[in-house]
């Protein structure tokens, strides 16, 4: 069984794709709903290490990340919904591409008035994902200020 694993690994590393660990996913959607400031920060934690596979992490995660506030801790409908997208989203991670530097790349972003959100590519294929919760002052200012900060989050993120 190993041996088929390490020449599965190999060949995977050789067509360049990069995996989420199945046993990580399998945690994921084993959680139990969280009780406590700290099991929620254990979610994060545990989720956190692979949002670079989700889309949207960011805007998936707000009702949770309002639970953390000071005195903020109240589980309810939305912070259920937005828990339950999570584990759904963690199980349908695409699989990513593992970048080639002499071929160009192409960043994708999207914003809202919520959130903002980044996709890196190269030929077409997925190569990460970034998503951010928007700070609290751009939310009163123009679309077009969500999208310029976007593009600058995401090129600071991903420049060499």
């Amino acid at each position: 069984m190993v041996v088929v694993q390490q020449r599965l690994t190999k060949s995977l590393h050789s067509l360049r794709l990069l995996l989420v660990d199945p046993a990580k996913i399998k945690a994921v959607v084993d959680w139990p709903v969280p009780k406590s400031v700290q099991e929620v920060r254990g979610f994060f934690g545990l989720t956190g290490y692979y949002r670079q596979f989700v889309r949207g992490y960011a805007s998936n995660v707000g009702p949770l990340t309002e639970l953390l506030k000071k005195g903020g801790f109240s589980w309810g409908l939305a912070a259920d919904e937005s828990f339950q997208r999570l584990k759904e989203a963690m199980t349908k991670t695409p699989v990513l591409y593992l970048p080639n530097f002499e071929r160009p790349f192409r960043v994708e972003t999207d914003a809202s008035g919520c959130a903002m959100g980044a996709i890196l590519t190269q030929d077409k294929y997925p190569i990460a994902y970034f998503s951010k919760k928007l700070p609290p002052h751009y939310k009163k200012a123009s679309a077009y200020c969500w999208e310029m900060y976007a593009i600058t989050a995401a090129v600071r993120r991903w420049r060499p």
